[in-house]
């Protein structure tokens, strides 16, 4: 009896630590669809993993604890050791599912719903007259409205899940934004972009195969900042493609890195921020929320 009581308070005490989980897109040809690759940085934006986008799900109210299959999913997919360990012992079992569902149920609001995506971007000529580089060999950003992000293939191997789908658990999602969103000018002070191409031109920079197989010239890496709002629901993957998460969010900022490694800041501009004088905010009904000139993707 000791022994059980002793795993038992063991496996409860992991689950409460499984909160901040983090790991690795399954390609789609849905033409309304843009390809983002998870990428790295920022501590209050999380990656886009598979871990991370399960607790998404319960933080955006999207799965029930009287959902028995989430429950055992979610510790499929967070605590592969416990559940291997624990699933054939009934006892065991039921005590760890009991505790799962009380941390789910206290604990699913300091669950992440801010996550980071990078992908890579070419910077054409400076244009003096606009103060900037614009996006060049198809990397600008237009009128966009529905991006898949993730990263996530259903060959990575999940507590020997490979090649499945894990039930309620998209590997990745379908961010739709309310408002389309565009970016096509990288704005830059001359001074800071002379300092750029001056360290492109001299440093010893390699080009990847990608990037060369793409023509790439000048390629930076864009962080998009999303903020996830609403579980909408899944979308059934076809064609041997996985299932997707459709969720409505915003982009709430973007950071623009000169390298892969994301440690040299080139740009940051935060979307959060309006650029309204004060003062000068336009009337609005009670209970309205506020309004910000400089707020894309809300």
């Amino acid at each position: 009896m000791f022994i059980k009581i002793s795993k038992f308070i063991l496996a409860f005490s992991l689950c409460l630590f499984v909160l901040h989980g983090q790991s690795p897109m399954a390609q789609d040809n849905n033409p309304e669809a843009t390809v983002i690759e998870a990428g790295v940085t920022a501590e209050e934006f999380v990656e886009g993993s598979v871990q991370n986008f399960s607790k998404l799900y319960w933080k955006l109210g999207a799965l029930s604890v009287e959902n028995e299959k989430a429950v055992d999913n979610f510790l499929l997919i967070n605590e592969c050791d416990l559940y291997k360990s624990f699933q054939f012992d009934e006892f065991l079992w039921y005590d760890l599912v009991k505790a799962t569902k009380n941390m789910l149920k206290t604990k699913r609001e300091d669950f992440p719903n801010k996550f980071r995506f990078r992908f890579t971007i070419d910077l054409g000529r400076y244009d003096t007259e606009r103060n900037g580089f614009p996006l060049v060999n198809n990397t600008a950003i237009l009128n966009l409205r529905r991006v898949e992000i993730g990263g996530n293939s259903l060959s990575e191997d999940i507590c020997d899940m490979r090649n499945k789908e894990i039930e309620y658990y998209p590997r990745n999602v379908i961010l739709v934004l309310n408002k389309p969103f565009t970016f096509e000018l990288l704005e830059l002070d001359e001074h800071l972009a002379q300092a750029f191409i001056v360290r492109r031109k001299y440093d010893d920079y390699k080009l990847s195969d990608e990037e060369r197989e793409l023509g790439y010239k000048r390629p930076v890496y864009m962080q998009l900042r999303v903020e996830f709002a609403y579980f909408q629901g899944i979308e059934k993957g076809t064609y041997g493609k996985s299932s997707l998460a459709i969720v409505y969010g915003k982009i709430v900022g973007i950071d623009v890195f000169e390298d892969r490694f994301s440690k040299n800041l080139l740009k940051s501009i935060d979307f959060t921020v309006s650029k309204r004088p004060k003062g000068d905010a336009p009337e609005r009904k009670e209970g309205e929320p506020p309004v910000s000139e400089n707020f894309l993707g809300q």
